[in-house]
């Protein structure tokens, strides 16, 4: 007489009952092994570009936008790295454009492996005179001001506080900045230099762009977006809470702050 598989399992478990509860406790920790295994869904909180733009931006707005206009009218390569040298530093490349002491980096953020959480192009335009400029998103199709930062107490708005290299025959134009702050040190650099007049264009917000507040809300509503596609939804809120900026990114307003 053949006996079914079924069969022998059924017989095993009704003699042997007191192996039960250890079976399924070895079938649920098998299930939950392998649930554990599911890698997390990445946060794009934690992308590049909310990291590293207002570091940027702080940058920018400061006191070294000063030390990139002196040759009027330029296209060339950008490189910053925020961190002091031998540390773990996060950085980021991209293209550079000056004209009549205004400013456009475009800068290129590394992209998430999840393309539906790809911040899209960004560009952040400083008028060095009057002080102030906009943050631009492709994506959102919207812009935010953004306005000089102010030296906080015990800091320097001359090049004491920096080690910079200049081009003579680019009539002194800074070719490296590295700042030696502790607080916010970071190193940018210029290359593949080239002299000439870009568009204009380059250099103010387009028409149709929505405005927001700041740099923050737009950043902030880039991020609920990209939630939103990667189906995070509100139910998950209280898990990855709301955009709010690190402390360590806010810029200083008076008053030596946290570094990077």
């Amino acid at each position: 007489m053949q006996i079914s598989t079924k069969d022998l399992w059924r017989r095993w478990i009704g003699t042997k009952p007191a192996f039960w509860p250890a079976a399924m406790a070895l079938a649920l920790a098998f299930f939950a092994g392998g649930c554990s295994g599911t890698k997390p869904q990445p946060d794009p909180a934690r992308e590049p570009v909310q990291m590293l733009l207002p570091r940027l931006t702080e940058v920018v707005t400061g006191p070294a936008a000063g030390l990139l206009t002196n040759l009027d009218g330029f296209h060339g390569q950008f490189t910053i790295s925020f961190g002091a040298p031998g540390e773990n530093q996060w950085m980021t490349t991209g293209e550079l454009y000056e004209r009549d002491g205004k400013l456009c980096f475009e800068p290129v953020f590394k992209k998430s492996k999840r393309k539906d959480v790809d911040a899209g192009a960004f560009s952040l335009i400083w008028d060095a005179a009057a002080k102030s400029g906009y943050v631009l998103s492709d994506g959102l199709q919207g812009f935010a001001p953004v306005a000089a930062v102010e030296a906080g107490a015990g800091e320097s708005n001359n090049v004491a506080g920096w080690r910079v290299e200049r081009a003579n025959h680019l009539n002194g134009l800074a070719t490296r900045i590295e700042s030696l702050d502790e607080l916010r040190p970071f190193t940018l650099t210029l290359s593949d230099i080239k002299p000439g007049l870009p568009s204009p264009n380059l250099f103010v917000a387009p028409d149709g762009f929505t405005r927001y507040e700041s740099e923050g809300a737009l950043l902030g509503e880039l991020l609920a977006r990209q939630r939103t596609v990667m189906g995070m939804g509100r139910k998950q809120d209280g898990e990855l809470g709301p955009y709010n900026s690190e402390p360590s990114l806010e810029r200083p307003r008076g008053s030596a702050g946290s570094g990077y």
